[in-house]
């Protein structure tokens, strides 16, 4: 990992890429694998002015594994929210596309967590939480980082 300070301090990680400081958090983009395609996303770590938090970083660059090991919670949480709603089942079989991915602080432990955007609940973003290759909550409204 390399730190370069300058007007925006910058992180060049070997596998999330460049990371920036803004607003408190680093920031950056990484793929997560939806459905045959790739899809890029926004992603938050938490960290000081002197770099992500190291904890955070490991997780993040964990992200795709996590992810798939956790890829069916997920989709059984976000279907029983569905039909907790109403909504019919949906017509894609992917199901909803993250649209961003952050690493939180959840019960005093550092969690990933994916964000989406549903089209039963445009009012809400969902954060699905996991660690370990357990989904630990399908949060009903998250604020993205």
């Amino acid at each position: 990992m390399r730190l370069v300070f300058g007007a925006q301090a910058t992180v060049n990680d070997p596998q999330l890429g460049v990371l920036r400081r803004r607003r408190g958090r680093w920031r950056g983009e990484v793929g997560l694998d939806h459905g045959p395609a790739t899809i890029v996303v926004p992603v938050s770590l938490p960290g000081a002015r002197r770099g992500p938090d190291p904890a955070a970083l490991l997780l993040a660059r964990r992200l795709g594994a996590e992810f798939d090991r956790c890829r069916a919670s997920i989709e059984a949480a976000l279907d029983e929210h569905r039909r907790d709603a109403g909504c019919p089942p949906l017509i894609d079989a992917v199901g909803p596309k993250p649209v961003g991915v952050a690493v939180v602080r959840l019960d005093g432990r550092h969690v990933l967590e994916v964000a989406y955007r549903v089209p039963w609940d445009d009012e809400h973003t969902l954060g699905a939480h996991f660690a370990d290759g357990v989904l630990v909550e399908l949060n009903g409204s998250i604020l993205l980082p």
